[in-house]
């Protein structure tokens, strides 16, 4: 069985998703749900290194991402894996 190339610290990942939960929970709901259905992929093994990086910009240089633009980027990762809520449509 061939090893894994690429490996990261999932508890350290998984603290990170509950801190921006945490950090988004009232001004931008729809990132915590995003990150809830992360967390979850996370667990099961299914998330992609697209969907890792995709969080970690959520965070940058010790600053959050504004709410709105936070907003913005869970509506279209969600949009991505077919995980919008079904009362949000997308203009884009």
């Amino acid at each position: 069985m061939a090893k894994p190339f690429y490996s990261f610290d999932v508890s350290a990942f998984d603290w990170f998703l509950n801190d921006a939960a945490g950090h988004y929970e009232k001004t931008a709901p729809t990132v915590e749900t995003w990150l809830d259905q992360v967390a979850g992929r996370l667990r099961d093994g299914s998330v992609t290194i697209r969907e890792l990086s995709q969080v970690q910009t959520l965070l940058e240089n010790d600053t959050w991402m504004d709410a709105h633009g936070a907003a913005n980027l869970a509506y279209k990762a969600m949009s991505e894996f077919g995980l919008l809520p079904g009362n949000v449509t997308l203009a884009f």
